[in-house]
């Protein structure tokens, strides 16, 4: 049997598929927000993940900034050592 015209997809002895106008709204509807989705679910996990060396970083100008109050006698507004306890 010779391939069928759109919307008949295809023809056997004893199945006729037909294809509607669901199928193109899907890939015009759906298939652009599974990439969008796809996209940010990459993104946001990307950019959840911590950065070590900031965190390091900033650990270290923390305890630079608490040794240095401590030298100088400095009291900030805070107590320090009540924030390290």
């Amino acid at each position: 049997m010779e391939d069928p015209f759109d919307p008949v997809v295809s023809v056997d002895d004893k199945v006729l598929k037909v294809r509607t106008g669901y199928h193109n709204r899907r890939n015009y509807y759906i298939v652009p927000w599974m990439l969008m989705l796809s996209i940010m679910a990459t993104y946001f996990t990307v950019e959840s993940w911590p950065n070590f060396p900031s965190l390091a970083e900033d650990a270290h100008e923390s305890m630079a900034r608490i040794q240095e109050y401590r030298r100088t006698g400095y009291k900030p507004f805070y107590d320090i050592d009540e924030v390290e306890a």
